[in-house]
């Protein structure tokens, strides 16, 4: 089948250019021949290249069935090409690593001949398969000495109304594409499907193309295509898992023990500021420097607060520790420094311009932890075919293939084009919906680029994400409010339903601490934080919160206390509001000493005030204990929000039992978890050091122990202190 096109000229003439076009599709058609390409994953990985990818007009990314989804359906990747010699074709490069090519068959009608991969050629996208024997029926077809420069085309494409995969299209064309002009004056051509016969203007053959961007003065004739066999590919797929080995190391990070929540764990899975108590971290760094390394962290920028290590491997075997310099604030790295220069680790940039690199093979080098002081390191040709500019008007590209953190393109020399950074969205949400939702994108932008994110401006670092002393462990971000979930039908009632979102978003303020910057700021209970905008915010976070977060959810069983058991104990939540939650684990994730600009409704009006994050006041799960061993209980500190809870005077005594062991004197006695101990042996105990030195030195013990608003005296003995803990923070 064939269809054609004709100038818009005198009738005499376009007869006669329809006449020449049949003649090149006729001739096209009798050279045209089908590819059937088996895929193959056994004993072998998926490969990374999306196989018969298409780009999405909606997305902008590209989408592939994937080598596996041919696999389960038995189904066979089609490709056209031309028969150009007698036991030889051409035809388009579909990516795959010989590795993954099972079986390769060449069809003409009912007629097939096996095949073999026998080189791909670097500037057009096309391979060359040599035949087990010719295909009876078809001509080859071969560039004319005497050509001219392109002016005509045929394509050949699969039939969409065959009766089989082997039936052809032929769509001849009076041009070498849809022609554009550049602004530098060059002219280029466009084709959207290029398995392309090209003839000059006496309907010779001039050659093959199999690229969507031409011009005039690329070189047409297969013969004179830089090739590389199936032997030279493996060379250069090794050349390019070599460059990134010696420049994309292994790392492990390794972080102290978060400490224990006293709150009893049917809270800290809510309140909780890690995803997990992660110990170690096994990943992997760019050496974007002779002695700086950019290491890839993802979502775990919050747990580098308890960061103790960084260790990095070399390919001798060699581990050096490095020393922490700062977190990027957008892209999810942490740069830090080597003791050592490693000029031969650093990672070289290519410095071509984007236009010598678009349809020539590259290639895509992935790299992924495979184990403490080691990485998985793949590879795979990849063609870039567009520029577009995302982040930052970032130059980006979009790859037909897998876009993970450890993605690199690499030129043939060993040199970077493009890695992949994952970039957080702009947070615009405070709270609850930023501890669930995911904030990142994997995008390709120039290696020199990503290698800048190293030299990042301070606007650019991230002051919260990094290491902290032990006795930070949990400290929180603070401007002094309480807040109260706002709901649509609190939202409706209070009549600021358009400006919260249908009460989707925004928290009522129930109490302004004293000496706060809230309350120095003039900020007054029953108003309604909307917003706040941090330096640097491209959009102002909706504050959202979760009543969930303000306290005990359902009355606090203190009738039932006395039949509660110790282990059971550990799984109640404490009975008063958490102050590490959501809201205040985001203002510490903003940064101490950070302005932020809050917006508030107050009075039906709306309400602007600056304030500065400061760092919190101690709470119950971080303020100091102390552990009596033979008792069987720890004390801690009364704070702010216990003393709240209870009512209790800023100057009133007393010590809370925040841990209780599964047996000691004092649980013997019925000392319990979340009791406040005033007075030991008829002295009052105002914190945990007032309390040590009542114990340490003492065998007989009377506790006045305070269960909210009723009081009793407990009595027992506990000989031998020697052993009790000391005081900590």
């Amino acid at each position: 089948m064939a269809s054609f096109a004709a100038y818009a000229e005198p009738s005499d003439k376009a007869e006669e250019q329809k006449e020449m076009l049949k003649a090149a599709s006729d001739l096209a058609l009798a050279s045209a021949v089908v590819v059937d390409l088996t895929p193959r994953l056994v004993g072998v990985e998926e490969p990374l290249v999306m196989v018969m990818a298409e780009k999405c007009p909606n997305c902008g990314n590209y989408h592939s069935s994937g080598v596996q989804e041919f696999i389960g359906a038995e189904r066979s990747m089609f490709v056209a090409g031309f028969l150009v010699e007698p036991d030889a074709v051409l035809c388009v490069d579909i990516g795959l690593n010989p590795e993954n090519i099972g079986k390769i068959k060449v069809l003409r009608g009912d007629t097939s001949v096996a095949a073999k991969l026998e080189k791909v050629f670097v500037d057009q996208g096309a391979m060359l398969l040599r035949l087990e024997a010719p295909l009876e029926g078809v001509s080859p077809v071969a560039v004319d000495p005497a050509a001219g420069k392109p002016d005509k085309s045929v394509v050949i494409a699969q039939s969409k109304w065959g009766a089989g995969p082997s039936d052809l299209v032929a769509i001849a064309k009076p041009a070498a594409g849809e022609a554009y002009r550049l602004q530098d004056g060059t002219t280029r051509y466009l084709s959207e499907d290029p398995v392309m016969l090209l003839f000059d203007k006496e309907m010779r053959v001039c050659g093959f193309n199999f690229n969507p961007r031409t011009t005039d003065e690329e070189t047409y004739d297969p013969a004179k295509w830089k090739a590389l066999t199936v032997a030279e590919l493996e060379v250069a797929s090794k050349d390019a898992v070599d460059a990134a080995a010696r420049s994309i190391l292994p790392v492990t990070l390794t972080f102290r023990s978060q400490k224990a929540s006293r709150s009893g764990s049917g809270r800290s899975w809510m309140y909780s500021d890690d995803d997990e108590n992660l110990s170690e971290l096994v990943t992997f760094g760019f050496m974007v420097k002779d002695s700086e390394i950019a290491v890839f962290i993802g979502e775990n920028r919050k747990q580098l607060t308890r960061l103790d290590k960084i260790k990095v491997y070399f390919p001798d075997g060699k581990m050096e520790e490095a020393e922490f310099n700062f977190v990027h604030k957008r892209v999810n790295l942490m740069v830090a420094k080597l003791p050592g220069a490693h000029p031969e680790a650093t990672l070289k940039i290519a410095e071509e311009d984007f236009r010598g690199q678009t349809q020539k093979i590259q290639m895509l080098v992935d790299v992924s932890p495979a184990g403490d002081g080691k990485t998985k390191i793949r590879s795979n040709r990849v063609r870039l075919l567009a520029r577009e500019f995302g982040w930052r008007n970032t130059p980006a590209v979009a790859v037909p293939a897998r876009d993970t953190p450890g993605s690199v393109i690499f030129n043939m020399d060993g040199e970077a084009l493009w890695n992949v950074a994952q970039v957080r969205d702009a947070q615009d949400s405070l709270g609850e919906e930023e501890r669930w939702r995911s904030h990142s994108e994997e995008i390709y932008v120039p290696s020199s680029v990503f290698v800048a994110f190293a030299e990042a401006g301070e606007a650019d670092i991230d002051a919260a994400a990094k290491p902290v002393p032990e006795t930070d462990d949990g400290a929180i971000g603070w401007v002094g409010l309480d807040l109260q979930a706002l709901d649509p039908a609190l939202a409706e009632a209070m009549g600021v339903m358009s400006e919260t979102g249908n009460g989707s978003y925004g928290a009522i303020v129930q109490h302004v601490h004293p000496g706060s910057a809230a309350e120095k700021a003039g900020v007054q209970p029953d108003w309604i934080l909307v917003s706040m905008r941090a330096e640097g915010d491209v959009v102002p976070r909706k504050v959202k919160i979760s009543d969930a977060m303000d306290m005990f959810r359902g009355r606090f069983p203190w009738d039932e206390l006395d039949n509660i058991t110790s282990e059971v104990s550990e799984y109640i939540p404490a009975p008063w509001p958490a102050v590490k939650n959501d809201f205040t684990s985001s203002l510490m994730r903003i940064g101490v000493g950070s302005k932020v600009q809050v917006e508030f409704i107050g009075g039906n009006e709306k309400i602007s005030k600056e304030l500065v994050i400061e760092k919190g006041p101690t709470y119950f799960e971080n303020a100091k204990e102390y552990e009596w061993k033979n008792a069987g209980i720890s004390v801690c500190d009364l704070t702010f929000e216990v003393r709240e809870y209870l009512n209790l005077a800023q100057g009133a005594p007393g010590v809370v039992v925040c841990k209780m062991e599964t047996s000691g004197k004092a649980i013997t006695a019925g000392v319990k978890k979340f009791e406040v101990v005033t007075a030991v042996n008829g002295t009052a105990v105002h914190n945990v050091g007032e309390f040590e030195e009542a114990v340490k030195n003492a065998t007989d013990f009377k506790l006045d122990v305070l269960r909210m608003n009723s009081s009793r005296v407990v009595q027992f003995s506990a000989a031998g202190n020697a052993d009790a803990e000391p005081v900590v923070d």
